[in-house]
C-alpha cells in the first residue's frame, strides 16, 4: 500500500466534494431537488466531515487495493480503475436508489457524478503515484 497516494486521494476527494457541492458547481440544482425542502443551516456538525473523510479514506485504501491486484500502477491504469467501480459499482447502486424513490434524473446525475468523478481522480492519483 503507497499510503502517500492514499493520504494525497483521500485530501483531493475531499476537496473535490466540497467544490462539487458548492455554488461554483452544483450546489443550486442539488438544493433545489433535496427531498427535504426545509432549508439547511448552513453549518455541518464536524462530525460530518469526519465520517466523509473516513469513508473517503476507506475508498482511497479499496482503490490501491484493487489497482495493485490489477497491476495498473499508471496514471491511465488508476483512472481506469477508478472510473470502472464508479460506473460499474456505485452509479447502478445510487440508480436503484434513485428510481425507487422517484428522484430527479438530474438529481441522480449530481448525486452519483461525484463518486464516479472522485473515483476515476483518485485512481489517477493513486496510479500516477504508483499503488
Amino acid at each position: 500500500m503507497n499510503w502517500l497516494a492514499i493520504v494525497v486521494a483521500t485530501v483531493v476527494n475531499m476537496v473535490l466534494g466540497a467544490l462539487w457541492f458548492s455554488p461554483m458547481l452544483f450546489q443550486k440544482p442539488w438544493m433545489a431537488m433535496r427531498v427535504d425542502k426545509a432549508p439547511m443551516s448552513g453549518t455541518a456538525s464536524p462530525m460530518l466531515y469526519v465520517i466523509t473523510a473516513v469513508g473517503a479514506l476507506v475508498g482511497a485504501i479499496t482503490t490501491d487495493w484493487i489497482i495493485g491486484l490489477a497491476g495498473a500502477s499508471t496514471l491511465v491504469g488508476g483512472a481506469l480503475i477508478g472510473v470502472s467501480a464508479g460506473l460499474g459499482f456505485v452509479a447502478p447502486a445510487i440508480l436503484s436508489d434513485n428510481l425507487f424513490n422517484e428522484r430527479p434524473f438530474k438529481l441522480y446525475l449530481i448525486v452519483a457524478g461525484f463518486p464516479v468523478v472522485g473515483l476515476f481522480v483518485m485512481g489517477a492519483i493513486i496510479g500516477a503515484l504508483g499503488a
